[in-house]
C-alpha cells in the first residue's frame, strides 16, 4: 500500500511530475482518511452511510423532525464538511444554530449522487449569538450614610469580596471594612453572588465600620472587667514591649490592648481569652516540633504553624486565634482560627485586625444580651466572624 511518505518522497525526487499535472493533489476528506489503512473486507458487510443512525437515533430524529422540517432536511441530506458552500454559511456559525443534543448520534455526509438541495441558511454572526447566551452586566446603583451615590457595574456572579474592593477604591474606604447592605439585610456570606442578593430595583448601601482606637478599647475593657478579668503579668503570655523576629510587628490596636493587661478573659476558657503567646507557650498548642511540623506539611506553606503567625487567643481548650504579624505580608492582620485536634485551620477575619475585634464586641454584646439566670451559654465565638451587627446569635443549649 502506498503511503503518504511514499508521495512525498516521489514528489520531491520527481519535482517536474507536479509540473506536468500528472498527478491532482487534494486534501483527502475526513472519512477517506479513516479508510487508508484499512482493508476492504472490513467494510464488506457494513450498511450503507445512510444508515448509520441506529434504530433509536432514527425514531427519534423522526419524531422531531415534525417541529422543524426545513432545519432536519438540511441535517439528513446536507454532508457538515460542506454546509459553507452549500449553505452560504461558516461552520462555526451552523454549528452555533444548532445545539449539540440535536446533532448527537447523526452522521453527516453529502451523497454526490442526492438530487436534494439544502435551502439557505441564514447568516447570523456568531458574536451576536454568544452575546444572548452571556448575561450582560448589571448596573447597580450603590449610596453611602454620608448620602453620596454613585452605580458601578457588575458581572451578575460578583462576590462580595471583589464587591467591597471596588466599592472600597471609589469611596477611598479600608476595604477590609466595608460592609454592604441592600433592604436591611447585610451581604455576610463570600460565597454568595451578587445575582442572588441584590434585585433590580434596589440599592445597595455601603457602610465602613469605625476604626478601633483608645477609646473604643476602654469600653470593651469595662465589659469584660465586668465579667472577666484583665491581668498585668501571667505565664507564657508576651508583653507588649516584647521584641519580635525581624520583619514581624504586631497591629498596633493590638499592642493598644496589650498595654492594658497581657490576658484578657471573658468569664472563663471556654468563652474567650485574648493574649499573645510566647514561643514556647506556642508550641504546646500543636504538641511538640514534630507535631507543628506534620501540620505545617498538612496545611500549606502558610499555616499557623509557621514562625510568623501568633497565637492571640482561644475561645475552649481546642480552639484558637492566629494572626499574621509579618510586615510586608498583604494579609498583614488576618485572624485564621484553627482546632488542633481536629487538624482544622480556617480563616476567621480578613485584615486588617480590626475585623477580629469587631467579632469580640459582638460577641460580648451577644453574651450581655443572654439572661442572668438562664443556663444557656449562647453561640460559641468561633462562629461571630460573620455575624451582622444588631442581629442576636442563636442559642445553644448546654449539653
Amino acid at each position: 500500500m502506498i503511503t503518504i511518505n511514499d508521495i512525498q518522497q516521489f514528489t520531491q525526487d520527481n519535482p517536474g511530475f507536479l509540473k506536468a499535472k500528472c498527478l491532482e493533489v487534494r486534501v483527502a476528506e475526513r472519512g477517506e482518511l479513516t479508510r487508508a489503512n484499512v482493508p476492504d473486507r472490513t467494510f464488506a458487510h457494513l450498511p450503507s452511510q445512510d444508515e448509520l443512525c441506529g434504530e433509536m437515533h432514527r425514531k427519534w430524529l423522526q419524531k422531531h423532525a415534525k417541529v422543524n422540517p426545513q432545519l432536519f432536511s438540511v441535517i439528513e441530506n446536507v454532508g457538515y464538511s460542506s454546509l459553507p458552500e452549500r449553505n452560504n454559511c461558516t461552520a462555526q456559525e451552523f454549528s452555533s444554530l444548532i445545539s449539540f443534543d440535536l446533532c448527537r448520534g447523526l452522521s453527516f455526509r453529502l451523497s454526490q449522487k442526492s438530487t436534494l438541495s439544502a435551502p439557505l441558511m441564514p447568516k447570523r454572526p456568531v458574536a451576536s449569538l454568544m452575546a444572548a447566551e452571556t448575561p450582560g452586566k448589571l448596573k447597580v446603583p450603590i449610596v453611602t450614610v454620608k448620602g453620596a451615590t454613585f452605580e458601578l457595574e457588575l458581572e451578575p456572579s460578583e462576590k462580595l469580596e471583589f464587591l467591597q474592593i471596588k466599592i472600597a477604591q471609589a469611596l477611598q474606604m479600608t476595604p477590609g471594612r466595608v460592609s454592604v447592605i441592600c433592604d436591611d439585610k447585610v451581604w455576610t456570606e463570600p460565597e454568595i453572588q451578587l445575582k442572588d442578593f441584590w434585585k433590580e430595583g434596589c440599592t445597595l448601601t455601603a457602610l465602613e465600620t469605625p476604626a478601633w482606637g483608645v477609646a473604643r478599647l476602654e469600653t470593651l475593657k469595662a465589659k469584660f472587667l465586668k465579667h472577666g478579668k484583665l491581668e498585668k503579668e501571667a505565664d507564657g503570655c508576651r508583653k507588649h514591649d516584647a521584641e519580635l523576629p525581624d520583619g514581624l510587628a504586631l497591629p498596633s490596636i493590638l499592642i493598644e490592648l496589650m498595654k492594658m493587661g497581657v490576658k484578657w478573659t471573658f468569664k472563663d476558657l471556654f468563652h474567650l481569652e485574648i493574649f499573645v503567646l510566647t514561643d514556647e507557650a506556642n508550641l504546646s498548642v500543636f504538641g511538640d516540633e514534630e507535631c507543628r511540623e506534620d501540620w505545617r506539611e498538612e496545611h500549606g506553606d502558610d499555616t499557623c504553624a509557621n514562625t510568623w503567625w501568633l497565637c492571640i487567643g482561644n475561645s475552649s481548650e481546642y480552639d484558637y486565634y492566629y494572626v499574621n504579624a509579618k510586615e510586608d505580608s498583604p494579609d498583614f492582620g488576618q485572624v485564621r482560627h484553627i482546632v488542633n485536634n481536629c487538624d482544622e485551620e480556617s480563616i476567621y477575619t480578613q485584615a486588617p485586625f480590626d475585623n477580629f475585634l469587631d467579632a469580640v464586641e459582638r460577641y460580648v454584646d451577644a453574651q450581655e444580651r443572654l439572661q442572668t439566670d438562664s443556663d444557656e451559654e449562647g453561640t460559641n465565638f468561633s462562629e461571630y466572624n460573620r455575624e451582622p451587627i444588631g442581629r442576636k446569635p442563636p442559642k445553644r443549649h448546654k449539653l
